[in-house]
C-alpha cells in the first residue's frame, strides 16, 4: 500500500530525467550560437544613423553602401528634400589632388563639420575644407572654422543609455580647455585637456 501510494511520483521523477539532460544542449549547440554573432556581423546596414546637423535645418549622414563603401546625404528638413551631399565623383579627385593621394569616390575619408557659408565644411586628414556641391574643394584656416553654437543651459548629470557616438572638440581659444564628465551620479571625471590650437576626440 505504501509503495502503490509513490509509484506515480517515482514515474514522473523518471520521466523528467532525460528532459534535463536535454536542456543543456551539446558542445556542437554551443559552438553554432557562439559563432552565429560572426555569421550575421555586417549584414545589416545603416541600422544607427551616422549623421551632423550642419546647420538648423540641414542634416548630412554617411549612408552605409555595402560593408566596405559608403555616401554621403544631405537632408533639408524643412522640405523633406534628400539628395547626395555633393558630387562624389568630382570630389574624390579634388580632395585627393588637395591631399596628395588618390581617394576612392566610395570611400571618402571625410566627416561633415558644419556650414561655410554656401559650402558643407568637413574635416579630412586633420585639414578642414569647404566643399561644394559639384566636388570642388578649398582649404579653410582653423579662425574661418565655424563651431556649433549652443544655448546656454544648466549643467545636469548624465542619463545613462543611448547608442555609442563621439564628439571632436577643436580648441580655438587661447587657453587649454578641460573636458569633464558630470557623470549619472553626479560626479565629475576628467576626460582630457585641450591645448590651444590642439584637437581630441572623445568617446
Amino acid at each position: 500500500m505504501h509503495a502503490t501510494r509513490h509509484a506515480p511520483w517515482i514515474l514522473l521523477f523518471a520521466l523528467a530525467l532525460p528532459a534535463a539532460a536535454d536542456a543543456g544542449g551539446s558542445a556542437e549547440d554551443y559552438a553554432r550560437a557562439a559563432a552565429l554573432q560572426k555569421q550575421v556581423r555586417g549584414k545589416v546596414l545603416n541600422e544607427r544613423l551616422d549623421g551632423v546637423w550642419v546647420d538648423e535645418e540641414t542634416l548630412v549622414y554617411r549612408r552605409q553602401e555595402t560593408r566596405n563603401t559608403w555616401s554621403f546625404v544631405r537632408v533639408d528638413a524643412s522640405s523633406g528634400d534628400k539628395g547626395a551631399a555633393f558630387d562624389h565623383e568630382a570630389l574624390a579627385t579634388s580632395l585627393g589632388k588637395a591631399l596628395g593621394k588618390k581617394l576612392d569616390a566610395t570611400r571618402l575619408p571625410l566627416r561633415p563639420t558644419g556650414r561655410s557659408g554656401d559650402d558643407l565644411q568637413v574635416r579630412a586628414a586633420k585639414r578642414w575644407f569647404a566643399v561644394d556641391r559639384k566636388g570642388g574643394v578649398r582649404p579653410l584656416k582653423a579662425g574661418a572654422v565655424s563651431a556649433l553654437e549652443l544655448p546656454a543651459v544648466r549643467v545636469e548629470r548624465s542619463k545613462g543609455g543611448g547608442a555609442d557616438t563621439s564628439i571632436l572638440f577643436v580648441n580655438g581659444a587661447k587657453q587649454a580647455v578641460q573636458l569633464i564628465w558630470l557623470a549619472t551620479d553626479g560626479s565629475r571625471k576628467t576626460y582630457a585637456t585641450v591645448k590651444p590650437g590642439s584637437e581630441h576626440t572623445q568617446h
